[in-house]
């Protein structure tokens, strides 16, 4: 009788401590997926950011070639070159 009390206790003890562990790898894996949440909208804040930077410096690339453009065609003749 004593040895079916041992492995009794024995194996409540093992699932104490198993069911201790699967709450705690929860509660990881809880935390885990709040941090991986945070890093996409980060990550999707850093692509809208640098997105709108990107189209800022080809909308001032534009209007820069435009006035170059500009001046080029506006440009006066040499006086031997007129005719």
């Amino acid at each position: 009788m004593n040895k079916r009390i041992k492995k009794k206790y024995a194996l409540e003890n093992k699932v104490a401590q198993l069911t201790a562990t699967n709450v705690l790898l929860m509660d990881a894996v809880k935390r885990h997926t709040k941090l991986i949440e945070k890093l996409y909208q980060t990550n999707s804040r850093n692509v809208k950011a640098t997105n709108e930077r990107f189209d800022a410096v080809e909308t001032y690339q534009k209007i820069l070639e435009d006035d170059i453009a500009d001046l080029k065609k506006s440009r006066k003749k040499k006086f031997l070159k007129r005719k």
